[in-house]
């Protein structure tokens, strides 16, 4: 049985092959309703229509390694992120004595350079482009 709505989870960290899997579930929801096999309400159809709009708008801004997967960073999550990943390649030396401050705000808007921004349902994400 179909869902009668389509909800994206905009969590901190996307990937895009997920919001690609919801592009997919709410074009073949369009079809259906087309078809007549799974009819839609006026709401229903409305907000589908909507959200296809807004992921192919997504997909386009993000480029063609949108279906390879391209992780998409919520800007009020990139210092977490920006830390996370500092600390992941190794760039932050494991025994920083207590007394050295790192300021990640600005550390986090230095690697911003190499970000470009979307919009997801009024959220801005990054994404290396």
């Amino acid at each position: 049985m179909q869902a009668t709505t389509l909800d994206l989870n905009l969590d901190d960290i996307i990937d895009s092959r997920d919001l690609q899997d919801a592009l997919d579930e709410a074009e073949d929801r369009l079809s259906d309703h087309e078809d007549g096999s799974f009819p839609l309400s006026d709401e229903e159809l409305a907000e589908t229509t909507r959200l296809v709009e807004t992921l192919r708008r997504v997909a386009d801004e993000v480029g063609s390694e949108w279906v390879h997967g391209v992780t998409l960073i919520a800007e009020d999550y990139f210092v977490e992120y920006a830390k996370d990943l500092l600390d992941d390649i190794g760039d932050i030396p494991r025994n920083l004595p207590s007394y050295i401050v790192i300021d990640w705000k600005q550390t986090a808007d230095n690697l911003r350079v190499d970000y470009a921004e979307v919009e997801i349902e009024g959220f801005t994400y990054l994404f290396q482009g």
